[in-house]
């Protein structure tokens, strides 16, 4: 089986192609040994937490990218910005309308807040891919609802998918809420012309992105971006003191550097060079008769969804096409579509690579006619996440669990996108998308090995 460092210098020295994050792609070098330059804050390397010099200098470079009024370096990935940014918005026991589709890291911070939590629900196509958040539905929410303190949604989403920040932000204000961004997947919207722009200079209030899915920085690193004065930024911080690590990688910090040396010196001819090179990729792929990619109204021209769902492969089946027969490790896999992630620092090899094993596996098998239907339908809140904390659970099988209320998050991963959150009842539809899904192949968190799921009374 052999260690950690023995499988990752053996993919590193592989031919296996990088079509996942992080966006640095592994083509950069830096010739440093780790050790030499892994420190705590010692005298003169300033604090991550109090920032007065080069740190401070740090962040205000991310604030000139952005455009922000101020941001905040994570290095606990966007998790905990999008933690600090619920935490700061809406206090305990205020109201928070959220996207469904949301990471978990924002279900936990309403369950460590113990916030009321209304959803929005965003419609699916024919492959399972949730589309964007539509405005008139936040407007009729709020018209429901009229204490939301906050709105969180997701923009770009896992599969690329772009809201219209605007308007939502406009219908927000005018109610006098607070927009939060997860754009985890677009830290590269706004550099340059060619991408969306980015949700901060659209009117969003607090923005979280990951610089390490789309740009050249290293796993975890992240920033949180203020655009706004609508949550007192001393409130921000200090949740950011509480979901920051207390000993802030001095190595991962210094990688956002790095990227900001390149973003700052040739991220704008990067992203026109990309845009152009994957729109050209695109209009290639037009000619596939079974696969297809996914585009929308609004949509990330990097991310390549690949759909399955017109042929007689799967997106399991596909990804491990992808794998085992060209040497392409996919982002994700799906029910019917394959998350390809590309960045700027993909090489044009790497790109040509990915439309040939497309190509010629488009060639390969054939269209079926399948159920369409994939939308199953969100489960109904019985309890608020916290509400259930230190009920008694047990373990019942899946099959039994029809109409009972789950104690604990029901999901895949990647993306993180809980499937049933806790306090939610289970539903005959989400049964049958776990036996669906379990039954090609994915590994579902939540439920045990043997079948069995954590419920609790009512």
């Amino acid at each position: 089986m052999g260690t950690l460092t023995d499988r990752l210098k053996a993919y590193a020295q592989s031919d296996m192609y990088p079509l996942h994050m992080p966006g640095h792609k592994r083509n950069l070098t830096w010739n440093i040994n780790p050790y030499d330059y892994d420190i705590t804050e010692i005298d003169g390397f300033d604090d991550l937490h109090e920032p007065a010099g080069i740190l401070k200098d740090l962040t205000e470079r991310v604030n000139r990218l952005y455009k922000a009024r101020e941001s905040y370096i994570l290095v606990n990935g966007s998790t905990s910005g999008i933690m600090a940014a619920v935490s700061a918005a809406v206090r305990p026991g205020e109201r928070i309308l959220i996207a469904r589709n949301s990471h978990k890291s924002a279900y936990n911070a309403i369950f460590v807040r113990q916030i009321r939590a209304e959803y929005i629900y965003p419609h699916t196509d024919g492959a399972g891919i949730a589309g964007e958040i539509m405005p008139e539905d936040i407007e009729r929410r709020y018209c429901e609802f009229p204490d939301i303190k906050a709105v969180f949604i997701t923009s770009p989403t896992y599969e690329g998918v772009v809201s219209d920040i605007r308007r939502i932000a406009d219908i927000v204000h005018s109610h006098g809420g607070v927009l939060i961004v997860d754009c985890a997947h677009g830290a590269h919207f706004g550099i340059g012309d060619k991408f969306p722009s980015n949700p901060v200079t659209e009117g969003a209030d607090i923005v979280i992105m990951s610089l390490h899915k789309t740009l050249p920085a290293f796993t975890q690193t992240a920033v949180l971006c203020v655009g706004s004065g609508r949550v007192d930024s001393r409130v921000i911080k200090k949740y950011t003191d509480i979901y920051v690590s207390t000993s802030p990688s001095y190595l991962l910090t210094a990688s956002v550097e790095r990227c900001m040396d390149i973003m700052e010196s040739e991220g704008a001819a990067l992203h026109a060079y990309h845009y152009e090179r994957m729109a050209e990729f695109r209009e290639k792929c037009r000619s596939f008769k079974h696969l297809r990619l996914f585009e929308s109204s609004r949509y990330d021209m990097e991310k390549v969804v690949i759909c399955t769902d017109n042929s007689d492969i799967n997106g399991n089946i596909l990804m491990r096409i992808l794998r085992d027969k060209y040497h392409l490790e996919a982002e994700m896999a799906s029910a019917e579509y394959v998350i390809a992630m590309t960045s700027c620092m993909d090489t044009d090899e790497g790109i040509d690579r990915l439309y040939n094993a497309l190509l010629e596996t488009d060639n390969k098998i054939h269209s079926v006619h399948k159920d369409k239907n994939i939308d199953f339908g969100w489960p109904v809140k019985v309890h608020e996440p916290w509400e259930i904390d230190g009920h008694d659970m047990q373990m019942i099988t899946a099959e039994d669990a029809a109409g009972r209320v789950c104690a604990e998050y029901v999901y895949i991963y990647p993306p993180g996108v809980p499937w049933v959150v806790p306090g939610e009842m289970v539903s005959d539809d989400i049964l049958r998308e776990i036996k669906e899904y379990a039954g090609r192949g994915f590994e579902i968190r939540g439920i045990t090995a043997d079948g069995m799921i954590p419920v609790t009374d009512d």
